[in-house]
């Protein structure tokens, strides 16, 4: 199958949230369920390797670390910030009993907890969709690469910097 009937399947059943709604019907691609799944994955497996690490790129060189925080000082007056973080729960396809009581929210969707990092212009520049929607924002943080990240940079000497964060997500003293 052509590499452009696997993406366009893809965004169709991303964009729809379901195979028998959109994607299964369209007579255009008329691919089959299991078909489209073994394509999803083949596509998502691409993004992530080939389109993630050059769009979504935490500061990892001082100098670029330090062009960022100048930015967050001249727009919003505030010095040593890397980036906002936050958590959102973003619906997800429901995982099977028992697994997926964890994923259920109090509307009894599944969903999964996601945090994000955003740099001035809100760009994601770290994203972590690792845990079901009863984790924690704390705990999420605490397990992050860009908690080491930040430990690190303050332990090496390197840098004291920050993230914005919402009143509900505390960072430790050093991050």
């Amino acid at each position: 199958m052509p590499v452009y009937i696997k993406v366009l399947t893809s965004i169709r059943l991303l964009a729809d949230g379901s195979y028998q709604r959109g994607t299964g019907q369209d007579h255009d691609l008329a691919v089959g369920q299991t078909t489209v799944s073994k394509y999803l994955t083949q596509v998502i497996s691409a993004i992530i390797r080939i389109l993630m690490p050059k769009w979504i790129a935490f500061p990892g060189l001082e100098q670029t670390r330090q062009k960022v925080a100048q930015a967050f000082l001249v727009k919003h007056g505030v010095p040593d910030i890397l980036g906002a973080i936050d958590c959102t729960y973003v619906d997800i396809f429901p995982p099977p009993f028992p697994t997926g009581v964890q994923y259920k929210n109090r509307k009894g969707r599944s969903t999964i907890n996601v945090q994000l990092v955003v740099d001035v212009e809100c760009r994601i520049i770290n994203i972590n969709a690792r845990y079901p929607r009863r984790v924690h924002d704390q705990f999420i943080f605490n397990n992050s690469k860009i908690k080491e990240e930040l430990v690190r940079l303050h332990n090496s000497r390197i840098g004291n910097y920050y993230l914005l964060v919402p009143q509900n997500l505390s960072l430790t003293k050093n991050c």
